[in-house]
């Protein structure tokens, strides 16, 4: 899923299979094409 911070700014949620669970974040700003990742710890979301 997305999640829209600005209209510059975007934050992807990706899922495992079940989706559940978030397996890692993206980070991603159009003004600067700066692209992030963020590796959460299983069961973060639980």
């Amino acid at each position: 899923s997305i999640i829209e911070i600005s209209d510059t700014e975007k934050i992807y949620l990706h899922y495992d299979d079940s989706l559940t669970k978030v397996i890692f974040i993206q980070y991603f700003n159009e003004d600067t094409d700066h692209l992030g990742e963020f590796h959460p710890k299983n069961n973060l979301l639980d």
